[in-house]
C-alpha cells in the first residue's frame, strides 16, 4: 500500500516527460583511506534495513502496487580515473557525477537507491548517492547517512552494527495513513474541496518569459558564505551555540 504522497509522486513521474526531476541525491569527497568491501557491505545493510529502499512500484489497474523485494547485494562501481591528467580527471568526475544524478529510475525495478564510487587519486573518491523522492524526503535522507556511517564504522572495527531494529517501517505509516483517511472522513475531505473548487477557472498568471514546450527542470544558483556559526543555527538538524 502506498501513502497519498507516494501515489502523487508515482503519477507525476509517469506523466513527466522530461529529465528525471524528483531524484534525490547527495555527493561525497572522501579523503583519506577507503574500505571499498566495506562501504559496500554497508550500502547492503543499509537497503536492507529499510524496506522502503527495496521497494517496486510496478503499475496494476492503473495504480503502483508495492512490493517490498528481498535484500540482496548492493552493487556498488568503482571507476578509476588516476591513470587520466589532473586536468581531465577533474571534467571526467565532474561529467559522471552529473550523469549519475540525473539518469532516471524505473519505478518498477528495486532498490530505488543507487551509488557509484570514482577514485581520483589515491586517497581520494567521490561517492554519489542517488535515490528517488518516492521513497525519501529531506529529513529522512541525514538519517540514512547517520545510520551508513554507523555500518560502515562497525565495518572497519570487524564488528556488527549494534542499530536497534526499525519498529516501524514507512509502508506501516501509509498503512495508518489510509486506515485514518478513508470512508466517510476521507468523503468529507472531498465533498469540501470540489465546493470550494468548483467554477474556479484556470489561474493565468504572468511570466517574465515564455515557457517552453517541454519542462527542462533547469535552474540558476546562487553561491552564498554563510558564517559556520550561523550555519549551526538553520536547518531541521542544527544546532546553536
Amino acid at each position: 500500500m502506498t501513502s497519498f504522497t507516494q501515489e502523487r509522486m508515482w503519477l507525476i513521474e509517469r506523466l513527466s516527460t522530461g529529465p528525471a526531476m524528483y531524484n534525490v541525491h547527495e555527493v561525497f569527497r572522501l579523503h583519506g583511506p577507503l574500505d571499498v568491501a566495506a562501504l559496500g557491505h554497508s550500502l547492503t545493510e543499509l537497503v536492507r534495513r529499510h524496506e522502503v529502499l527495496r521497494t517496486a512500484f510496478p503499475e496494476r489497474d492503473g495504480r503502483p502496487s508495492p512490493s517490498v523485494e528481498p535484500a540482496r547485494p548492493f552493487d556498488l562501481p568503482v571507476t578509476d580515473l588516476r591513470a587520466e591528467p589532473a586536468e581531465r580527471r577533474t571534467r571526467l568526475a565532474r561529467d559522471l557525477v552529473q550523469s549519475e544524478i540525473l539518469r532516471p529510475f524505473d519505478l518498477a525495478t528495486a532498490p530505488l537507491l543507487r551509488a557509484s564510487l570514482l577514485r581520483v587519486d589515491e586517497d581520494e573518491h567521490v561517492l554519489v548517492v542517488v535515490v528517488h523522492h518516492i521513497a525519501v524526503d529531506g529529513w529522512s535522507m541525514p538519517l540514512l547517512w547517520d545510520d551508513l556511517s554507523a555500518m560502515y564504522r562497525s565495518r572497519l572495527e570487524g564488528r556488527e552494527h549494534e542499530l536497534p531494529p526499525l519498529r516501524i517501517q514507512y509502508a506501516d505509516f501509509a498503512h495508518w495513513q489510509r486506515a485514518r483517511l478513508s470512508g466517510e472522513r476521507l468523503q468529507r475531505q472531498l465533498d469540501y474541496w470540489s465546493a470550494q473548487l468548483s467554477g474556479l477557472s484556470p489561474l493565468d498568471l504572468p511570466t517574465d518569459r515564455p515557457r517552453r514546450p517541454v519542462r527542462r527542470g533547469r535552474g540558476g544558483g546562487l553561491t552564498v558564505a554563510v558564517a559556520e556559526v550561523q550555519a549551526g543555527r538553520v536547518g531541521g538538524r542544527g544546532r546553536g551555540p
